[in-house]
């Protein structure tokens, strides 16, 4: 087993992390990184990134694509092309796993009793679920990278309050 840290594509924080003796890290925050989909030349950074990690001891153990609501109607057309991007680099630069949220479809009813907001059962939901991320597993499949999704409990800074995660 490896002990590693999370960190974006940030020379100084691989110093860092070889010199406390961590061994591997994943490449958080992609979806700003040089290698993300606004990168024409995606393969450069990358390749540099992934080889400045080898020199350093350490070894990329995932790349974190993105922590936004990919199931969210107005972040689902990005949040595919930053997955599809991130399993394209993980691919070309050897790392086997691709790590985000999986995402939520927030919808309210109200409760029988009371009245109350709740939200609806994620599993009425389960079509869009599979709708957005079977592709994105086939590709990932096709390419040999596998998907890892993260639930996080986010925090107060991250609404709706149980989270889309």
């Amino acid at each position: 087993m490896r002990i590693g840290i999370i960190t974006d594509a940030n020379e100084a924080r691989l110093d860092w992390a070889r010199d406390q003796g961590f061994q591997s890290i994943g490449w958080n925050r992609f979806e700003i990184s040089p290698a993300c989909v606004s990168s024409g030349d995606w393969k450069t950074p990358a390749r540099e990134f992934a080889e400045s990690v080898k020199a350093r001891g350490l070894r990329i153990s995932t790349i974190g694509a993105l922590y936004k609501n990919p199931l969210d109607p107005e972040q689902s057309d990005y949040a595919r092309a930053v997955f599809l991007r991130a399993i394209e680099v993980a691919a070309f630069i050897g790392v086997n796993t691709v790590s985000g949220f999986p995402g939520a479809v927030i919808e309210f009813e109200r409760h029988p009793k009371g009245n109350n907001l709740i939200y609806k059962p994620f599993e009425n939901f389960l079509p869009q679920f599979l709708q957005f991320w079977e592709p994105i597993a086939q590709r990932a499949a096709d390419v040999g990278v596998r998907l890892a999704f993260e639930h996080c409990p986010m925090a107060p800074f991250h609404l709706p309050v149980m989270s889309y995660n």
